[in-house]
């Protein structure tokens, strides 16, 4: 249904499939999570129940009643597109359309009916589509249409071993063709063996869930030799504590899409002369966005004699910040496909983790202080948070500090956990963090703030030095023993172990670095220049990371931590996973090629 078709969803945005995260996000307000509502008088007396429209240009946002604080409107469409992308890996049957582009089936929503029609030399099944008659093969085999297959284990290994692309060309003695057709390769039978693993976590128990949540930028180089400003991969993703499984990582890049297409597509139907909450095309970054966009920054460089050339640093201020998702800084455009909103990503991923994890009894989140990131896991576990079953935390550290000042640090932090210690004989140390924490949250809770103000963490190490940490979630009722209690396993060690391996794994994903040479423009030799390349490493480097890299001590896998795979899997078991060649007969469920 259109928001602008119903005259009840006039004013906010219509819920789509159950998603409407148009509400109250603050913890202590009685409407927190509550959907607006309108009340029952006709069309030109209707108004808003619990909510109070704000914005100078049309509808652009809302005032909680009960609390006062105002939040921007978003597309609750957008955020269903982009979680169906990022589950798409997880649907088990794949649509297979005829090959014939005149063929009526060509072109259909629904699978193309077929018939089966014999072998091919090799022994692929070969069927016939019962509309044009075109004959198509189809095979379960992983390495079909695959040249030099033997080398596939070799060439995946490099690729994740930090070796630079002209290397592995040379190792493997391939062609550069064959390397980026081998990369799609890699990156489709490792979502298929993920998909085939991952499909049983919402029906899994758990009793109790530690995750951290951070956001990590990638380098691509331009695209272009008119426009040489790079375009920055943004990637959250979030891994559970304990087990170190990341459970997603999810980036601003979508390259299904042509920028070109969607820009036309929307000038089309109007979006240009709408807000974006209202576009048709609310999930991505328009070509003109980029150019309004630049005019702003002009302005305001001729006005204060600078340019917001980048993202400033995010604080763990107040949750009724402006637009904790604002991306009015200067970029540019990806080489190809488009790019994501932020918020969109943010919000769906948090939902993908509801969806995912609704067999964990209890779960903490611990964030990264970006407030992008604190509103869409409120967002995301709203329903859950309210029953009481998700408290989340905000965590920070010095993580600019040297070696040296690291371990100053921490030596301050444990004398002062010491004192505190000799203060209370008898209690473990766990127990005296437990202690520790509870003091502090009870001086911090009666404040009444959302966020509550920063505490020191008692247990600081060299991966986090001098660690604070602030809950998210306060509630009128909240109770500082259990705060402490959520809060004393609080980290984002797990996320940040992930990405220092992306780093360290993936030669095109290093850290690039700026010389006075390049003049304020960011080049890396090894950086990609193909956003679609860096995606396909990621999602490769997840699956690699859960099922195949075992910890030296236990020698066991993320994915063996958490329960989800009983062994250690090699890189040829997870190249070898079979091909879905499930193709549907007419008027019935049934498959073909089986």
């Amino acid at each position: 249904m259109d928001s602008r078709q119903n005259s009840v969803t006039e004013i906010v945005p219509v819920a789509v499939d159950g998603i409407q995260i148009n509400a109250c996000r603050n913890t202590l307000c009685p409407q927190f999570g509550q959907e607006p509502s309108t009340n029952d008088e006709p069309k030109l007396r209707r108004r808003l129940v619990g909510y109070t429209r704000s914005g100078s240009k049309g509808i652009r946002a809302l005032r909680c009643d009960s609390c006062k604080q105002t939040f921007l409107l978003k597309n609750n469409r957008a955020i269903a597109e982009e979680l169906a992308r990022m589950r798409a890996y997880l649907i088990e049957t794949q649509q297979v359309i005829c090959a014939n582009e005149t063929c009526a089936s060509h072109d259909s929503e629904e699978s193309a009916c077929f018939h089966r029609f014999g072998t091919t030399s090799s022994g692929s099944a070969r069927v016939r589509c019962k509309t044009c008659g075109k004959t198509q093969s189809f095979s379960a085999n992983p390495t079909w249409k695959q040249k030099v297959a033997d080398k596939n284990a070799l060439v995946l290994s490099l690729l994740v071993n930090k070796t630079a692309m002209r290397r592995i060309l040379e190792i493997a003695e391939i062609g550069a063709q064959t390397l980026y057709r081998k990369l799609e390769h890699f990156e489709r039978q490792c979502l298929l063996f993920a998909a085939s693993m991952e499909r049983r976590l919402p029906a899994m128990s758990f009793t109790h869930l530690d995750l951290a949540t951070d956001r990590q930028d990638y380098l691509i180089n331009w695209g272009s030799h008119i426009n040489r400003r790079s375009f920055s991969l943004r990637a959250a993703a979030t891994s559970d504590r304990q087990s170190g499984f990341v459970f997603g990582i999810h980036s601003n890049f979508d390259p299904a899409l042509g920028a070109v297409e969607v820009e036309h597509a929307a000038r089309a139907c109007g979006d240009l002369m709408r807000d974006v909450y209202l576009r048709e095309h609310a999930r991505v970054w328009l070509l003109s966005d980029y150019a309004r966009v630049a005019e702003s920054n002009a302005a305001v460089a001729k006005r204060d004699g600078r340019v917001n050339t980048q993202r400033q640093p995010e604080q763990a201020g107040l949750i009724s910040d402006p637009d904790p998702f604002a991306e009015d800084y200067e970029q540019t455009a990806p080489s190809r496909g488009v790019q994501v909103r932020q918020e969109y990503v943010l919000m769906a991923h948090f939902l993908f983790l509801n969806s995912m994890l609704v067999g964990a009894r209890r779960v903490t989140l611990f964030l990264d202080p970006d407030s992008g990131i604190r509103t869409a896991a409120m967002l995301g576990f709203h329903e859950r948070i309210r029953a009481g079953e998700v408290d989340a935390f905000l965590v920070r550290s010095e993580k600019e500090l040297t070696v040296n000042k690291r371990d100053t640090s921490l030596s301050q932090s444990e004398h002062r956990l010491a004192q505190f210690m000799a203060e209370r004989p008898g209690l473990s140390r766990w127990e005296a963090g437990i202690a520790w924490l509870e003091e502090a949250f009870e001086a911090v809770l009666p404040q009444g703030l959302n966020p509550t103000p920063w505490v020191p963490h008692p247990f600081s190490d060299r991966a986090e030095p001098g660690k604070q940490i602030s809950l998210l979630t306060p509630r009128l009722d909240s109770n500082s023993n259990r705060v402490a209690r959520r809060a004393i396993s609080g980290g984002l060690k797990s996320i940040d172990r992930f990405f220092m391996l992306i780093r360290r794994r993936i030669s095109l994903l290093e850290r690039p670095i700026r010389t006075p040479a390049s003049a304020s423009r960011t080049c890396h030799i090894y950086s990609p220049y193909n956003p679609i390349v860096a995606c396909r490493l990621l999602n490769i480097l997840r699956v690699i990371y859960n099922y195949h890299l075992a910890g030296e001590k236990d020698k066991a896998t993320p994915a063996m931590r958490l329960g989800l795979a009983l062994k250690r899997y090699s890189l040829a078991e997870i190249l070898e996973t079979p091909r879905p060649s499930k193709v549907t007969r007419q008027g019935s469920g049934s498959v073909l090629g089986e």
